[in-house]
């Protein structure tokens, strides 16, 4: 229930224009890296990169179970990935901070197209 409502949350961002739109890779991976338990600043940072993953997950599985025509499944397949619905949100932020150290071009996409983008290779629909 936790990560439909952040999933919701973190969509409504997308919509109305707010903060997330704008964000990048890099200003996501600064996010999740920060690592000073006394700045207040760093701990708003974690909790919003755990928001935005978590939001990244649940939306990847409401597109996952809503679609209900046989040849809309095949095309989910290529856009949305199947991440793994017992995830815990510090392996997921594992496997986005991999892909970005990976592939440094990529950190200048926005965070929505990186993120969705390090879950399809970690965890592809496609066998």
């Amino acid at each position: 229930m936790v990560r439909f409502c952040l999933g919701i949350l973190i969509s409504a961002c997308f919509l109305s224009g707010a903060g997330a739109q704008g964000l990048s890779g890099q200003d996501l991976a600064n996010m999740c890296e920060k690592r000073f338990p006394n700045n207040i600043n760093a701990h708003g940072d974690r909790m919003f990169c755990a928001g935005f993953i978590n939001g990244i997950i649940s939306y990847a599985s409401l597109v996952r179970r809503g679609i209900d025509r046989p040849h809309g499944a095949e095309v989910v397949k290529y856009l949305v990935p199947c991440i793994p619905n017992d995830i815990e949100t510090a392996e997921a932020k594992e496997t986005l901070l991999k892909y970005l150290n990976e592939n440094p071009k990529k950190r200048i996409q926005p965070a929505l197209f990186t993120t969705t983008e390090a879950f399809k290779r970690a965890y592809p629909c496609i066998e």
